[in-house]
């Protein structure tokens, strides 16, 4: 959803106890310390990136569809899908060889990944149990598919983009307005009381 950059500033301006007509008269007087819209403004995308990656996954109401993408399979029941250049977060992942899909991926660098990975036969049935890892490289992100295979396609993947800011409005789902003017709060007490 499109929500007005504004009605985010005036939020963090209020959770700032601040008074917004009082700041612009004390902006237009002259008081540069005073200027927090701008503060605001700049913290905007960083606290926006930071609210999506900790929100519940209930308070993520909108999502967007990853389109075209094409699962390149490479045996032992591994595949590797390309995500898209504003990928923030993985909302859910579903293989079409897969009777559920996954909401949350494994850390590409933890053991929980590397206990996958690993050769033994008690973990055979675990490594064909369906998972997600992101990955990075030198082509940009991609999602790492492990327990599927080899034919099988992307049935279902829902991801929450990096939020965009342009012509003063945030691309932001509409349940994250309150958390991102908090974390802005929080953020802007930060720098001004230090």
């Amino acid at each position: 959803m499109k929500i007005k950059i504004s009605e985010i500033e005036d939020l963090t301006l209020a959770l700032l106890d601040e008074n917004a007509e009082a700041i612009e008269e004390r902006v237009e007087y002259g008081d540069a310390g005073t200027e927090l819209r701008g503060l605001i403004r700049s913290l905007l995308p960083e606290a926006s990136r930071l609210a999506v990656c900790s929100a519940s996954r209930a308070d993520i109401d909108e999502v967007k569809e990853m389109e075209g993408v094409i699962a390149e399979h490479y045996g032992d029941g591994q595949a590797v899908v390309k995500l898209p250049e504003d990928y923030l977060r993985l909302i859910y992942f579903r293989m079409s060889d897969w009777p559920r899909g996954v909401t949350e991926p494994l850390a590409a660098d933890g053991d929980s990944l590397a206990l996958r990975l690993g050769r033994s036969r008690r973990m055979f049935g675990r490594r064909a149990t369906p998972a997600v890892a992101v990955a990075h490289s030198g082509q940009g992100r991609s999602l790492r598919v492990l327990g599927t295979i080899e034919g099988s396609t992307v049935a279902e993947a829902q991801y929450v983009p990096v939020p965009q800011v342009e012509n003063g409005y945030i691309e932001l789902p509409a349940r994250l307005m309150h958390p991102v003017a908090a974390r802005l709060a929080e953020m802007v007490n930060l720098i001004t009381t230090h």
